[in-house]
């Protein structure tokens, strides 16, 4: 029987930045205690009319993805965040989404486990980085705010949530345009592949997987439902192999600008 660690307060970090500089950013993670990382290479999309006018509307990103325990991981955001000045436009974001369970990997042997903790398996603790949206600019607002607030009255339960949509290669600059119908300022577009059993071509003989592109959104809580029926009604996610689209709750997040 496959063994999993599960722990109720661990987070997937998620830091995506310029190109060039995801070796850097994990180099400073693992100062903070961070024990590996995974980098996917993609696009960011921007929606600024200046940009657009003078045709820059894309640009090359690393993500750096992070398993940690939360306390390290809020160590390792604020000095990532601090270091490479997040603070600031267009340097990087940072932001962690809680995980319940990991394997493959040792790395969560030194986490806390439910057992340590007190909890149930499929709990996911995510009060340990509430209050850690560090260095967040939104609509003006820089400073500090709780994972829970004007949020939870629009029954989000949460400020702000990752959207990720997985379509067909080409297809992504339709997500980005719907979502940011829906006032969504854009997002980060990763390269993938399928391999559902309906999508999987056979070719001279040989099984062809479709490439996907991946885009992921950070969006705020209360404006992720109207944003995700804008991309579901622009893709027809609700037709059989058009796509899919989830949810998840963003505990803390760091370095989002959203002036002009």
């Amino acid at each position: 029987m496959l063994e999993k660690d599960w722990h109720k307060d661990a987070v997937l970090l998620y830091v995506v930045v310029n190109e060039k500089m995801a070796s850097k950013v994990i180099a400073e993670a693992k100062t903070q205690g961070i024990r590996g990382a995974t980098v996917m290479l993609g696009r960011g999309t921007v929606n600024n009319r200046w940009l657009n006018a003078i045709g820059v509307v894309d640009s090359r990103k690393e993500v750096v993805i992070m398993g940690a325990d939360t306390p390290t991981a809020r160590q390792a955001m604020e000095a990532i965040s601090k270091r490479f000045h997040f603070e600031k436009p267009n340097r990087g974001i940072a932001f962690a989404v809680a995980m319940q369970g990991i394997v493959g990997t040792d790395a969560g042997k030194a986490w806390p486990s439910v057992e340590d903790v007190g909890g149930s398996k499929g709990e996911s603790g995510e009060a340990g980085m509430a209050g850690t949206v560090a260095g967040a600019e939104t609509a003006g607002t820089a400073g500090t705010a709780g994972n829970k607030d004007a949020a939870d009255e629009a029954g989000t339960g949460a400020k702000w949530q990752l959207l990720t949509t997985i379509v067909d290669r080409g297809r992504s600059e339709d997500v980005v345009e719907a979502a940011q119908s829906a006032g969504s300022r854009g997002g980060t577009v990763i390269a993938g592949r399928g391999s559902g059993v309906a999508q999987t071509e056979l070719v001279l003989g040989m099984e062809i997987e479709p490439e996907k592109d991946i885009v992921f959104m950070l969006t705020p809580g209360e404006m992720s439902g109207r944003i995700e029926e804008a991309i579901a009604d622009r893709l027809d996610l609700e037709k059989p192999n058009t796509g899919i689209l989830f949810v998840q709750n963003v505990v803390a997040v760091s370095g989002l600008y959203q002036g002009e």
